[in-house]
């Protein structure tokens, strides 16, 4: 049976020892063998623990450890650690939900602030993390955290086939000042679909996610597609930039798509006419469907994770706000001026957009309501959609397996791709 104790238990076990710093390192050999968190098969407990030897550049006062909604926010002080007596270790036992996928990592001397925001990673991964990593930065970045239960889409298993360290094989280049990150098959390919998909800084060069789409091609389970990734070079220009932003919209539904089709062109590969598949997650999911509200002829489908229905077009806007905003503003725009909307006429309705995949986390709070409010628009006025609901937070730990299971879905729905043999 695994091995298992939680904090309190640990801190006694040591505590009764003549000598702790001893009995501590036998104990933890036993238990990075296995991995960490330490997992009790009897319940829903888990133990994290770090080591804070390893911080050298300064006195750690305190540890938290911090798990995408199950200890940051309103539920912060359930992540502080407890110090083992007369060792260096930090320990913390919590209960995490069987079906959760979320991120984690350990911040030092951090007090009440939550980490930094977008493609920010200033706090210790888990070294010993059992179920691997999702960002490595050395010593930092974020660790994934898996209950027993989690739900396995077809995709799935491409995760595990991804070397964080090998770097991102994406040609690099800029359009109107934004990195761009182009992903191309292998194999040279004709007529390839083309998705354009926001945040691609985090998708390609910290996830990798070229190298799962390369092994899900070539094993057949996911159509070959072109992927023109935009990236953000802070996240002050990020938000600025990001959300119902009619210039933005026209560039990545026009000029990047042209664009894409010439670096493609040029490295073998022809990208089909009138494919293009927008994605997003968080303020670039709020981006692709407004995109698709403004652009419906441009798109074929877009794929929205956790969109960011706080925002609206005024200063000062927070995620705080949908604790007490009735309706989103984009679900306003949906109800109110879609195109070819009339509420008294069934001809005409919004079947015209591009077919939406829409998911959101049950850990996200009040968006989880309003992103069945969404639904619910989408679905009275014959906007085509699919809507998902993922054991997660506000989090790539879930985005992560939602994406590619998105695209294959949406893939399947377009003309194929064929080998380019010339």
């Amino acid at each position: 049976m695994p091995i298992f104790y939680t904090d309190d238990q640990l801190i006694e076990l040591i505590s009764q020892s003549n000598d702790p710093s001893n009995a501590w390192s036998i104990i933890w050999e036993t238990i990075t063998r296995e991995g960490t968190p330490l997992v009790d098969e009897d319940s829903l407990r888990m133990t994290f623990l770090f080591d804070a030897a390893a911080v050298s550049d300064m006195d750690v006062e305190s540890v938290h450890v911090w798990i995408n909604r199950l200890t940051d926010k309103e539920r912060v002080t359930q992540g502080f650690m407890k110090n083992i007596p007369d060792t260096t270790v930090w320990v913390r036992t919590i209960e995490v939900p069987p079906s959760l996928r979320a991120a984690y990592c350990f911040r030092i001397n951090a007090g009440e602030h939550r980490p930094p925001g977008h493609n920010r990673y200033p706090h210790r991964r888990d070294p010993h993390a059992r179920n691997g990593h999702l960002v490595i930065d050395g010593d930092y970045g974020l660790s994934l955290l898996q209950g027993p239960d989690v739900v396995e889409v077809p995709e799935s298993s491409a995760w595990q086939h991804v070397d964080l360290a090998h770097p991102s094989r994406s040609i690099t280049g800029s359009i109107s000042g934004l990195p761009t990150y182009l992903y191309l098959p292998i194999i040279p390919h004709k007529d390839l679909p083309l998705v354009v998909l926001i945040d691609a800084d985090v998708w390609f060069q910290r996830l990798k996610l070229d190298q799962v789409l390369d092994y899900l091609i070539a094993q057949g389970h996911m159509p070959a597609c072109a992927i023109l990734g935009i990236g953000f070079t802070d996240p002050a220009k990020r938000r600025r930039l990001l959300g119902a932003n009619n210039e933005l919209t026209a560039l990545l539904t026009g000029p990047a798509v042209e664009y894409a089709q010439r670096q493609a062109l040029s490295a073998g590969h022809t990208i089909a006419h009138d494919t293009v598949i927008i994605a997003g997650q968080s303020l670039g999911g709020l981006t692709s469907l407004w995109a698709a509200l403004r652009h419906p002829d441009r798109i074929r489908s877009v794929i929205a994770s956790s969109p960011s229905l706080w925002w609206r077009p005024e200063d000062g806007c927070t995620p705080a706000d949908l604790a007490t905003i009735n309706v989103p503003w984009l679900v306003e725009q949906i109800l109110t001026e879609a195109p070819n909307h009339s509420a008294h006429s069934a001809s005409n309705t919004c079947d015209m957009l591009p077919p939406a995949y829409l998911d959101v986390g049950i850990r996200e709070g009040m968006s989880v309501a309003h992103m069945h409010g969404l639904h619910f628009a989408m679905t009275s006025h014959n906007w085509e959609h699919k809507f998902e609901v993922w054991d997660g937070g506000h989090d790539f730990a879930w985005w992560r397996e939602a994406l590619p299971h998105r695209l294959s879905q949406t893939l399947r729905t377009l003309p194929p791709a064929t080998v380019n043999y010339q």
